[in-house]
C-alpha cells in the first residue's frame, strides 16, 4: 500500500487527485472519525480514475447522507486486496457505521512479493502472458470464482456493522451496478453521471437499512 498517484490522462489539468500519504483518496488515517464513517472498497472505478475528487461516488454519497465516506479504492486492485485491507483495519480496531464493497473482477489476484507485508503486486488478465507463473490461477474460472465467494463471506463475518456488496462486473449473488453510461476524462473509467448513479444506489440501500436518511 505505497503512495500511488501516478495516473496519467490527456488533460490532467481537469483532474485533482487528493491522496493521503498511503495513496488513498481520503484524509490521513489518523484524522478520520472511523466510527462515524462509511467505508467503500474497490479498484480504480471506486478510486475514481479520470475524475476530480468531487465527482467520485464516495464524495457524491457523502453529500447524500451527510456523513463522511472514506474512499479506500485502489487502481488495479483485486478482491484479495480488499480483503487484506479490511483485515488490517479490523486488526487495528476500526469499527465504522457501514462498509461498501464495489468488487473488482474475480480473476484479479494480489500477491506478496517481498518482505514488506504491506506491499502487494496486482495481477490480472492483462498480465497473464507476462506472468506465466501465475497465469493458471489468473485464468482458472473455478479458483477465482470460489476464492471470491469465500472472501465475501469472510468480510461479512469480519465487520461488526452492515456490509453491502456490489460490482460493475457480473458476479453471481452480488448486485450489479450499471457499468457506465458516461466516461471519465481518461475515456475509459466511469464518468461523473455514472458515479452519481452509483452513489444514489448506495444511499438508497443504506436508507433501507435505516443507517442514514438522505439529506
Amino acid at each position: 500500500m505505497k503512495l500511488l498517484n501516478s495516473y496519467r490522462i490527456p488533460d490532467e489539468s481537469q483532474v485533482n487527485y487528493g491522496v493521503n500519504s498511503q495513496g488513498y483518496r481520503c484524509p490521513e488515517f489518523d484524522d478520520i472519525s472511523w466510527e462515524e464513517s462509511i467505508l467503500i472498497f474497490g479498484c480504480s472505478h471506486t478510486f475514481g480514475t479520470g475524475l476530480p475528487d468531487e465527482e467520485t461516488a464516495a464524495h457524491q454519497l457523502s453529500l447524500l447522507i451527510k456523513h463522511p465516506v472514506i474512499n479506500l479504492g485502489m487502481g488495479a486492485s483485486s478482491c484479495t486486496y480488499q480483503w487484506t485491507n479490511s483485515t488490517i483495519l479490523r486488526k487495528h480496531g476500526i469499527s465504522p457505521k457501514a462498509v461498501i464493497y464495489n468488487w473488482p473482477e474475480v480473476s484479479r489476484q494480489s500477491i506478496f512479493y517481498n518482505d514488506d507485508q504491506y506491499e502487494t503486486k496486482a495481477l490480472g488478465w492483462w498480465s497473464a502472458e507476462s506472468e506465466p507463473t501465475y497465469s493458471g490461477i489468473l485464468l482458472d474460472p473455478f479458483h477465482s470464482k470460489h476464492m471470491s465467494i469465500y472472501i465475501r463471506d469472510n468480510v461479512d463475518l469480519l465487520w461488526k456493522c452492515p456490509v453491502l456488496h456490489y460490482s460493475i462486473e457480473y458476479i453471481s449473488g452480488i448486485r450489479q451496478l450499471v457499468s457506465r453510461f458516461d466516461l471519465a476524462r481518461d475515456n475509459s473509467h466511469a464518468g461523473p453521471e455514472t458515479n452519481k448513479h452509483w452513489a444514489k444506489s448506495f444511499a438508497n440501500d443504506l436508507e433501507k437499512l435505516e443507517i442514514f436518511s438522505q439529506g
